[in-house]
């Protein structure tokens, strides 16, 4: 019967966590559908952008600048300004009857260099200047597109992206982006650990002049969780992305052996999401107290105690086509004496946790287990780690030796063969000992009395 109970209480709560993480997938698949219902849609405008710039690079018609169009000799359309990477193709000159000056359509079409992906934008502008040579305009977007970083994120160049251009041809671009992260292996959650029904993203604004080289920096406020990794929340903040082909900044930091060997060339070319600022909150089984310090030695990064529960500074943070990288070891965590001895609880002192490409690398704590039967030597030091492939955490707990044992006045002698199961529910911990040993009495009258005592559960 309690197995019946277990079972069912475990697909109920697996039912919970279910729900919003499925919500969370149906809307990265509206958001990625309406994406791909735009290139359809607007196909026919995207091919005309693409013909249009074939046909100037098949007769060369090439001009240096739009003042060329105000000569008095004549000029078939469509002519094409070339800057750096991008043409700018102008396919019509009307006339604006309104202000009487002359009117440019035009479009910038291109391929990005990864994936060859097809992105087009077109728009109009009046002819200003002296000859020509005060235009200035913008072309817009013509369908959103995606960039893939293989299956753990998405980048989207929205509606509202547009290439600016003066008189001499393409200048820059403002992108409207989207960041959305699809891996199967991460879910969104709220600050506190419950399930989130939204998705990861993040839109931002960058402005930049080349597509297939460019970073741009944002805010990534937002907490998340790893399948099978229970009850531990990573927080993002600040981030920066790197879509550069040619050289990767110095401010990104990369866990160790990310690179086979020291490929520094892999390394200029790589591309993805560096993480500034980001945390780790301990499972909430670690209480804080009002004992502890408010900053805790993590090495290079600090610790935050502001929320109930503790949080720990990451460090080599990366999502890339990969998936998730960070990286935290801290140690002086929790201060044991400051736990209420007369209550079953646990600290963690040291904390390690690594995680390369999505899967974990290493994960360990260590601290003390409070088990008030044993009156003044209650605190049992454990280390604990995690098994990833069952999702369980493993506990080492040296329970060998001679303990106070106040509620019989006598003291027990533990030999090897004693142990500790743990369980938790929530933020509660609930540690059995499995005592075999010695009891010996500490009454006066009894002094010298030792019995081998049969195992005894506490």
């Amino acid at each position: 019967m309690k197995k019946r109970i277990l079972t069912i209480a475990l697909i109920l709560f697996l039912s919970v966590l279910s729900k919003p993480i499925w919500a969370q997938q149906e809307q990265i698949n509206q958001i990625l559908n309406q994406v791909e219902s735009a290139q359809v849609q607007y196909k026919d405008k995207i091919d005309a952008a693409f013909a249009a710039m074939e046909a100037v690079k098949k007769a060369g018609a090439y001009i240096e600048s739009i003042s060329d169009l105000v000569g008095n000799g004549e000029i078939t359309l469509p002519v094409g300004i070339k800057k750096g990477e991008y043409e700018l193709i102008i396919q019509k000159i009307t006339y604006n009857e309104q202000n009487d000056k002359p009117t440019i359509f035009a479009t910038c079409a291109f391929q990005f260099k990864d994936n060859g992906q097809k992105i087009a934008f077109e728009g109009s502008a009046d002819i200003e200047g002296q000859k020509g040579l005060g235009t200035t305009g913008y072309l817009e977007l013509i369908a959103p597109v995606r960039r893939n970083m293989g299956k753990e994120a998405a980048v989207i160049f929205n509606k509202g992206t547009r290439v600016n251009f003066s008189c001499g041809g393409v200048e820059s671009y403002i992108a409207k982006i989207v960041l959305i992260l699809t891996s199967d292996k991460i879910f969104a959650v709220n600050k506190d650990g419950s399930p989130s029904s939204k998705p990861i993203l993040s839109t931002f604004d960058a402005t930049f002049r080349d597509f297939d080289d460019f970073t741009a920096s944002f805010s990534f406020d937002q907490s998340f969780s790893i399948k099978n990794l229970k009850d531990v929340i990573f927080t993002l903040r600040g981030a920066t992305i790197d879509q550069s082909d040619i050289e990767t900044s110095a401010m990104v930091q990369f866990p160790d052996n990310y690179f086979s060997g020291n490929n520094q060339d892999e390394k200029k070319l790589w591309r993805g999401i560096s993480i500034l600022e980001a945390s780790v909150a301990l499972p909430a089984i670690f209480k804080k107290s009002s004992a502890n310090n408010d900053s805790i030695n993590t090495g290079d990064s600090t610790t935050s105690t502001s929320t109930n529960r503790i949080e720990i500074g990451l460090e080599k943070v990366l999502f890339d086509n990969n998936g998730f990288s960070g990286f935290v070891k801290a140690e002086n965590i929790m201060n044991s004496d400051a736990l209420d001895k007369s209550k079953w609880d646990i600290t963690v002192n040291d904390f390690m946790l690594g995680i390369l490409k999505n899967d974990i690398s290493g994960f360990g704590f260590g601290g003390d287990l409070n088990i008030p039967p044993l009156g003044n030597s209650s605190l049992l030091p454990y280390m604990a780690s995690f098994n990833p492939s069952i999702g369980e955490y493993s506990f080492a707990v040296n329970v060998s030796g001679k303990y106070d044992f106040p509620v019989l006045m006598s003291t027990l002698t533990l030999n090897e063969t004693s142990t500790v199961e743990v369980m938790f529910k929530g933020s509660e911990i609930y540690p059995t000992l499995n005592a075999t040993g010695l009891i010996s009495t500490n009454l006066i009258a009894l002094k010298n009395l030792v019995c081998r005592m049969l195992p005894l559960r506490i």
